[in-house]
């Protein structure tokens, strides 16, 4: 985990690394090729960052493992279902940090946000939802940030939160729900 000083360190970090600043909404990420979760300090949102990026790098490492090094295609919603799921905590009363995947105060809003608009036209289809690579995301949030970047923005926390949500509701409904996302993980990781 690399721990920058300041948002300007990080922009100035990313600009020389991918020859382009990271759009604000975005404090953190995990670096594939280094292996490493690189952020910066933020006292509003450090927890959420290392815990989402922890995700992905825990999951990045068992694919590593059991595809012996290939590069495989990895599903959308799966990736930032994960990430969003685990980057739940809260803090107890002692100060120490809790991992709490119910406890999500940035997904749920925006989630219940799409879910209360009659015509529901931000909401994304589990279709289109599901059926989106990691890559594919990225290609389009950044042709996106090239023309619009704050709806393209705005949608991605639409994508967020409803790859939060399904995993949500996966993992806790239970019985034959959690087993599928159990299957589907073994399968998602080789």
């Amino acid at each position: 985990v690399v721990i920058l000083n300041s948002r300007e360190s990080f922009d100035r970090y990313c600009e020389k690394r991918d020859k382009k600043r990271m759009a604000p909404a975005i404090k953190g990420l995990y670096e594939y090729r280094e292996r490493r979760i690189l952020t910066y300090h933020d006292l509003s949102a450090p927890y959420e960052v290392l815990l989402h990026e922890g995700a992905h790098q825990l999951v990045h490492y068992y694919r590593l493992r059991e595809t012996e090094g290939r590069k495989v295609p990895s599903s959308y919603w799966f990736q930032e279902g994960l990430g969003t799921y685990f980057e739940g905590y809260r803090r107890r009363v002692d100060g120490e940090i809790t991992l709490d995947p119910g406890v999500n105060s940035q997904r749920l809003p925006t989630l219940k946000q799409i879910l209360l608009q009659q015509d529901r036209r931000d909401f994304v289809p589990l279709t289109m939802l599901v059926g989106m690579t990691v890559d594919e995301f990225w290609d389009w949030f950044e042709r996106g940030m090239l023309s619009e970047p704050a709806e393209v923005t705005r949608k991605a926390q639409l994508y967020y939160a409803e790859s939060w949500a399904f995993a949500h509701f996966l993992r806790q409904a239970g019985g034959n729900h959690r087993k599928v996302f159990d299957a589907y993980f073994r399968r998602e990781i080789a």
